[in-house]
């Protein structure tokens, strides 16, 4: 969607290394299944950006581009290194969206961030949620959530996205972003 306009954000939280990436990675097709072809997903990072020196991305950056676009028989690549980073999180939201339409942004990490959220939690990594009960949309992974949060299991995102997608479809609950 434009700028102006509304797009639902769902972030997925959880400990490092209790699997947020992978359930995404499983997430995308089961959500494509039902519709929900255009996702975006931003990611958080405590990294820098990085690059492969002397590769031309990396030499273009150098010398001073503030994006960077590849065009390759999948479709496109577009790096973009704003010189403002204080607006964070809200700043790359407002610059994606003006590139969409998008049926659904999910947000990796930023698990202080007020919002609807689904929560990846690991036994071996943690069992202590981030996330308080209000803000849940579920809890995936292998320990129970607290009573009233639905609980989905590793392996199941066809039913986590067709509770997405449910989500969805009440505009009146679920938080959205706007541009």
């Amino acid at each position: 969607m434009l700028a102006g306009a509304q797009t639902p954000v769902l972030a997925v939280v959880g400990w490092s290394g209790s699997g947020k990436t992978t359930l995404i990675e499983k997430l995308i097709p089961a959500l494509a299944d039902l519709g929900i072809e255009r996702v975006a997903v931003i990611k958080h990072s405590h990294h820098h950006l990085t690059d492969v020196p002397g590769k031309d991305t990396d030499r273009l950056q150098r010398a001073g581009v503030m994006a960077v676009g590849l065009v390759t028989p999948d479709g496109y690549l577009l790096r973009y290194q704003y010189p403002q980073p204080r607006e964070g999180l809200e700043g790359l939201l407002n610059l994606l969206l003006t590139l969409g339409p998008f049926d659904l942004v999910l947000l990796e990490g930023f698990k202080r961030r007020p919002g609807p959220k689904i929560e990846v939690v690991r036994r071996e990594v943690s069992a202590d949620l981030i996330s308080s009960p209000e803000e849940l949309l579920a809890v995936v992974g292998d320990v129970p959530p607290p009573a009233g949060v639905p609980w989905v299991r590793f392996g199941e995102e066809v039913r986590l996205a067709a509770m997405v997608k449910g989500w969805l479809e009440k505009p009146q609950g679920r938080g959205q972003a706007q541009a």
